[in-house]
């Protein structure tokens, strides 16, 4: 299905009607939402499917309470009405709930902080990453949210993505868990360090080092921005050593 011009305006132009993308709108101020708001509500139930993923996407980014009930209920169901909406640049696999995440990292600023839907709009996406995607996504959502209520599902969600071999994956988690309980990311980090996966992870160790920041993250960081097989993240320690 192909989306009409006006619907492509509404989703992706910017206030001065250049199309810029999702995430231009996403952060439009609240004088601008007012212009779309109404648009984007009746596309939450328009028959194409990126019309309706994208009009979610940017109304729950907003804050706005219908589409933050439809994303509860869209998670809480076997639906696979927005399956593979998103996908990877490169390997095709389906990021749509990593996409939320992205969406709800942006609406944790425009919620009121007792919102109790973004506590279980964060539990639903970890369960979900237990077998699905992960990349960035979901631990900008659960590294702004900051609830450390959530640290045993993190920590659990990380363990069982290691084990299920997605250690890529694991790791890209892994700086959330430090944002929420630098001692326990500690420990997980300690457990990695020198198992035969460990060079999958070390992209995600680099950062969680450079979350936690302390004396002995800087002398980690050190190490591995001499680790030239990792060019990953000897760019992210490097990077983090030199702020």
């Amino acid at each position: 299905m192909t989306m009409t011009p006006e619907q492509q305006h509404i989703l992706y132009a910017d206030e001065n009607g250049d199309l810029e993308g999702i995430f231009e709108v996403q952060f439009f101020e609240p004088h601008l939402r007012a212009e779309r708001q109404e648009a984007l509500l009746a596309m939450l139930d328009d028959p194409n499917p990126a019309v309706r993923f994208d009009s979610l996407q940017i109304l729950a980014a907003w804050g706005h309470s219908t589409a933050l009930d439809r994303v509860l209920s869209l998670l809480r169901s076997d639906s696979d009405d927005f399956e593979r909406q998103s996908q990877h640049r490169l390997s095709g696999a389906d990021t749509t709930h990593d996409q939320l995440g992205f969406t709800m990292d942006i609406a944790v600023s425009n919620c009121e902080h007792d919102d109790t839907r973004l506590r279980e709009i964060a539990k639903l996406l970890l369960d979900a990453a237990r077998t699905g995607f992960v990349e960035n996504g979901l631990e900008a959502f659960i590294s702004r949210l900051g609830d450390t209520t959530l640290v045993p599902q993190v920590q659990s969600v990380i363990l069982e993505k290691r084990d299920a071999g997605d250690v890529r994956g694991a790791g890209d988690l892994l700086p959330a868990l430090a944002t929420l309980a630098p001692a326990t990311a500690w420990e997980l980090i300690r457990e990695f360090a020198g198992q035969d996966y460990f060079d999958d992870l070390a992209m995600g160790v680099a950062r969680t080092l450079e979350r936690i920041g302390d004396a002995d993250a800087h002398r980690e960081l050190a190490v591995l921005a001499d680790r030239q097989d990792l060019p990953g993240a000897s760019h992210v320690a490097r990077r983090a050593l030199d702020k």
